[in-house]
């Protein structure tokens, strides 16, 4: 196995454990392992860049997700979105988990989200559009309508033991 096998096969190892323990809601366990996956995920961009969704989709969403749960660096995940953009021309998947990640920056930043994707605190609309306007904008990326989404995440909340309170 030469090098770059190597870090392909721990960043998705990383990414397979980022979901398992994502699900059990331990903050400090959670914490700890998006630091550890952030530090490893800048290297290997430096190494070998941002897996290409088109070559590579495995590789791709394994990297989307650990930039995704890089919330204690938003200028990285901010660095890593600007390296996924130039993708959304050839893979609509990629112009969503745009639209996931810049919601997540936006959360981090301490701003209103555009999307609506993000749901950790309060659930509920982040912005003022009307329903009409909001679904709208959401059915313009690819994304289900707000409520199906919210309702969906309560379902999903609740069978996985998690905090969301309706």
């Amino acid at each position: 196995m030469d090098d770059y096998d190597q870090f392909k096969s721990m960043l998705i190892n990383m990414a397979k454990r980022d979901r398992t323990i994502t699900t059990s809601g331990k903050a400090e366990e959670l914490n700890s392992m998006y630091i550890k996956n952030t530090k490893f995920l800048k290297t290997f961009l430096i190494k070998y860049g941002w897996p290409d969704s088109m070559t590579d989709s495995c590789l791709h969403d394994c990297a989307w997700l650990i930039a995704q749960h890089s919330n204690n660096d938003p200028g990285f995940q901010i660095q890593c979105l600007g390296l996924i953009l130039p993708e959304i021309k050839n893979n609509k998947e990629t112009l969503i988990d745009c639209t996931f990640l810049l919601d997540r920056i936006l959360v981090n930043l301490k701003k209103d989200q555009i999307f609506g994707t993000q749901l950790c605190g309060e659930l509920k609309k982040p912005i003022t559009f009307s329903p009409t306007q909001f679904d709208s904008l959401r059915d313009k990326i690819g994304l289900e309508h707000f409520n199906a989404y919210l309702s969906r995440m309560y379902d999903y909340a609740k069978t996985n033991d998690l905090r969301y309170e309706k």
